[in-house]
């Protein structure tokens, strides 16, 4: 079973200096009586180092003129949230894709969370309010579509796994659950996918995190795609819980572009 204790509610009292270890990110924090302390560090992910919490030593806390000064009275509990990016995700799959005429297919991605910092004077995540929000793996900005009617996104490598029991635990990821459909009379040809992730929320299962089950309905090359995540938790693992909701509402959704060839592609 993953080890979701990163994510727990942790009392910081004034004077004292701590840090959470999320892989590529540490983030570090010192409370004042009146201002929080944050610094951000990316790096390579030390080999075998699992995530976690720890209260660390005023002599441990790295010098810095990147620290960020919160000026905020509440306390002394620190809420971690793991949450969706706050733009689409470009995704480019291991391998070149090919969906044939009438034919459908469901895949897993495996996708990085946002570690958003909750400040409170309760335990209870729900009365905490927002200090900051940093991605756990730095990504590459991406423009997605023609240079008018595009949007800028991030951008990740991701493999497509065919069941999610082959991708690798983790506590700082979310699995999206995935269907293609093809209803047009074309080969569906892709290697670039690009996921609305504003409009996921993210479930805890028993060994995994979960966003919404998403469907991507193909009608043919020169149609937008019909995307619909589902309302609720996936029927995998037990996520029935939800931990965090989406940025923008599901019913806002409408019709996008999804799916590019490398050679269609701006910007790679």
């Amino acid at each position: 079973m993953e080890d979701f204790s990163i994510w727990n509610p942790v009392e910081i009292g004034t004077g004292t200096c701590a840090s959470w270890n999320l892989g590529r990110l540490r983030l570090w924090t010192e409370r004042y009586e009146q201002e929080w302390h944050l610094l951000p560090i990316y790096g390579e992910a030390e080999e075998g180092a699992e995530p976690g919490f720890a209260i660390r030593g005023k002599e441990e806390k790295p010098p810095s003129a990147d620290w960020r000064h919160y000026l905020l009275r509440d306390g002394p509990w620190a809420t971690p949230l793991p949450v969706m990016m706050d733009r689409p995700l470009i995704v480019r799959p291991d391998r070149a894709l090919v969906l044939l005429p009438g034919e459908q297919a469901r895949f897993f991605i495996s996708l990085p969370v946002w570690f958003r910092l909750l400040i409170g004077k309760t335990v209870v995540p729900e009365s905490g309010r927002r200090l900051q929000e940093f991605p756990v793996i730095p990504m590459a900005n991406a423009w997605f579509g023609d240079p008018v009617s595009g949007e800028l996104c991030y951008f990740i490598a991701a493999r497509l796994y065919p069941e999610f029991e082959q991708i690798p635990y983790s506590s700082v990821h979310a699995v999206c659950p995935l269907w293609i459909s093809n209803e047009s009379d074309k080969d569906l040809s892709f290697d670039r996918i690009c996921l609305h992730t504003e409009f996921l929320n993210i479930y805890r299962g028993t060994r995994r995190f979960w966003t919404n089950e998403v469907s991507v309905l193909f009608k043919g090359s020169d149609q937008e795609t019909r995307l619909q995540p589902s309302k609720s938790a996936p029927t995998l693992d037990g996520a029935a819980v939800l931990v965090s909701g989406s940025r923008k509402l599901i019913e806002l959704w409408h019709f996008k572009k999804t799916f590019d060839l490398l050679k269609q592609f701006t910007g790679f």
